[in-house]
């Protein structure tokens, strides 16, 4: 539940919406916590807070419980609009991390949550240039042919394989 907790106030914080922040919110056009109006020293505080919280969820993605991973996979992704958590997230090869989930996680909740939070991510060309470095459309791919009809790698495929907009 912790990480279903700290990644919904880390979507509230990012887009500056209610704490029912779904990932298809904190993908979309809102507003970052750079146009919410805080001043530098509080932006640079949250900023900073958020990039902690990120380090210390990486791990949670191979947690032995399975909605520990999930909630993990799923808070990491609210923090798509956060400035800089790209950044972050690639030096704790937390995509690698991600991509390993949404491959080969036993239960279909954390691989869906792993694709869903990388199809975030890979709209941002640093992003997408890391996981095709990791050979991520083959992968993803394969891991296709296996998957339980609900997983939709079709998107994430697409992305990867398209030239940014």
């Amino acid at each position: 539940m912790a990480c279903r907790a700290v990644g919904s106030w880390m979507g509230y914080m990012a887009v500056g919406r209610s704490n029912e922040c779904s990932h298809s919110e904190a993908a979309g056009d809102l507003s970052t916590i750079a146009e919410q109006g805080l001043d530098e020293e509080d932006r640079r505080g949250w900023t900073q807070e958020a990039r902690r919280t990120a380090a210390m969820l990486a791990p949670l993605i191979s947690d032995p419980d399975a909605l520990t991973r999930r909630h993990c996979c799923t808070a990491l992704g609210n923090l798509v609009n956060v400035d800089g958590a790209a950044a972050l997230l690639s030096q704790e090869d937390v995509f690698g991390k991600l991509l390993r989930a949404a491959c080969s996680d036993s239960h279909n909740a954390v691989r869906q949550a792993a694709i869903t939070t990388l199809s975030l991510y890979s709209r941002q060309d640093a992003v997408r240039q890391v996981l095709i470095s990791l050979d991520a459309v083959h992968k993803l791919v394969e891991a296709s042919h296996h998957a339980a009809p609900h997983c939709d790698y079709d998107q994430l495929i697409g992305r990867l394989r398209t030239s940014p907009p």
